[in-house]
Order: C-alpha cells, then sequence, then structure tokens
C-alpha cells in the first residue's frame, strides 16, 4: 500500500470515529499511519491493536472501533482464499498457515514416529 493511499485511508478512517463519537484529531491520524506502515504482514487483529494504541483509545471505545473496522472492512474471506494457507511450508514454527511443525507431525504418524523415507534407488 501507497503512503498516499494510506493516509487518504486514514482521513476517511478518522471521520468515521468521529461521526461515532470518538474524538481523533489529525496527530492521532498520522500516529496511527505510522504504526501501520511498520507492520510487516499485519492481520484484522494486528492492524485492529495497532490502531486502539496509536488513536490512544479507551478501552470503552474499543468495541466502537470495532464497529466502524467491521463496516469499512467485510469479513475476511474463506482460508482457503489465503495463500499462505495453501503453501506446503508457510512456517516452519507452526505459528503461522500452513505445515504443521515437524514435533506434531511425527506424533501424528501411526505409531507416534515419522515415516521413514523411501530407499534411494542404487544408481547403476
Amino acid at each position: 500500500m501507497s503512503a498516499a493511499a494510506l493516509a487518504a485511508g486514514m482521513a476517511v478512517l478518522g471521520r468515521a470515529l468521529r461521526a461515532h463519537g470518538i474524538g481523533v484529531g489529525l496527530g492521532d491520524e498520522v500516529d496511527a499511519a505510522r504504526a501501520l506502515w511498520a507492520l510487516r504482514e499485519p492481520d484484522r487483529e494486528d492492524t485492529r491493536r495497532a490502531l486502539r494504541i496509536a488513536l490512544k483509545l479507551r478501552r470503552g471505545e474499543w468495541g466502537r472501533l470495532d464497529a466502524v473496522l467491521d463496516e469499512a472492512w467485510p469479513a475476511a474471506a474463506p482460508a482457503s482464499a489465503n495463500p499462505a494457507a495453501r503453501a506446503p511450508t508457510a512456517s516452519i514454527d507452526g505459528k503461522r498457515p500452513g505445515r504443521a511443525p515437524a514435533e506434531a507431525r511425527r506424533s501424528a504418524a501411526p505409531g507416534g514416529a515419522a515415516e521413514a523415507p523411501p530407499a534411494a534407488e542404487p544408481v547403476e
């Protein structure tokens, strides 16, 4: 996302938040844009947390922020539409979608041990 698109989106979000009774100013919008820009591969929850912090929202305002974001940001696409979910090894530690960590694969194998790889064919 470009900086211009992020700035325009924050302006729209700031306007919507003010319409819902949350007093955010231009400085808060700039802080929020910087926080979002710093996120590497944000998901919905990362974005919500960053906005709650950068906009300096009180806990009582979180629900209104969530309502504004839900209006502007429709429900997520099914997990199968996520390319990382289809990747054979999206994460070594299993914390991101993709293949389970090696320990989990070993324990899921019959007998609790990993299956042995097929023997290599001798080269003649």
